[in-house]
């Protein structure tokens, strides 16, 4: 027992034995990924998914989070004229919300790809999906795309189109700065604000003629901006728009904060 106390209490750690315990991590991880493993996105943790199920979120992480139902009608209470479907994936709360506040907030790219990823093994939910010819996402204001360096509406979309087995056609939106920010509006402000905001790229009308469109986007609130879109990508000869959202934020309980985010999108 006193030898056991003594050898503790002499225990140095030396930088061989510091760069033998980073070899052993490294180890383990290499093994992981050969065992079929895969790596959180959001907590980093290491864990083994199901065979053709991994959503790039680990159990603790995914099993939080709040998801929609399938049958509820997301159209109600929300005045869309040009769209003729709409579904989401979860509500805009709990863990939700600070996933996607990180991927568009903070830069966390890897969270955006596992939820486009997420957002895809979904698709499968919604029958009405699978009439779609092509995939579009909802294009970020330029000077907002050069700040932050992504669009998280293109992070969503590319997997969603892969899972339909279409063409993601990116770039087909264009949009011009608001006169005023969304934040505080009302929904017939929210309308009026958007409108003749979103522009067709040159190009594209050929290919949309006659298309069913499929518009992808984070988050719906009162869902002026994705009927706005709808709107531009029908006068551009599109047969019908459908919206597939990450989160939708409930109209009840949208708050002057949810506002704010939505006007930063």
């Amino acid at each position: 027992m006193r030898q056991t106390e003594a050898c503790r209490a002499g225990f140095r750690r030396t930088p061989w034995m510091d760069a033998v315990l980073r070899l052993g991590v490294g180890v383990r991880q290499v093994m992981a990924g050969l065992a079929g493993a895969g790596r959180c996105a959001v907590c980093g943790s290491w864990w083994a998914p199901e065979p053709g199920a991994d959503l790039g979120l680990c159990p603790s992480c995914w099993q939080p989070l709040v998801f929609c139902d399938p049958n509820a009608d997301l159209t109600r209470g929300r005045a869309l004229r040009h769209l003729s479907f709409l579904a989401a994936v979860l509500a805009y709360e709990g863990p939700g919300r600070e996933y996607i506040q990180a991927m568009k907030y903070r830069g966390r790219v890897q969270i955006g790809e596992a939820l486009g990823l997420l957002q895809s093994a979904w698709v499968d939910l919604y029958p009405e999906l699978w009439r779609s010819d092509c995939v579009v996402s909802v294009p970020l204001a330029p000077w907002r795309a050069w700040e932050r360096g992504f669009n998280q509406a293109d992070l969503l979309a590319a997997p969603v189109a892969r899972r339909l087995r279409v063409p993601f056609l990116a770039d087909v939106l264009r949009r011009g700065q608001e006169t005023e920010r969304q934040a505080g509006l009302s929904r017939w402000e929210r309308r009026r604000n958007v409108e003749g905001v979103f522009h067709l790229s040159p190009g594209w009308q050929a290919r949309l003629a006659g298309a069913e469109v499929l518009l992808v986007d984070d988050i719906v609130t009162t869902g002026a901006t994705l009927d706005a879109c709808a709107a531009t990508l029908k006068q551009a000869g599109a047969a019908g728009v459908r919206a597939f959202v990450l989160a939708h934020a409930s109209l009840r309980r949208t708050t002057v904060g949810t506002e704010a985010e939505q006007s930063r999108s």
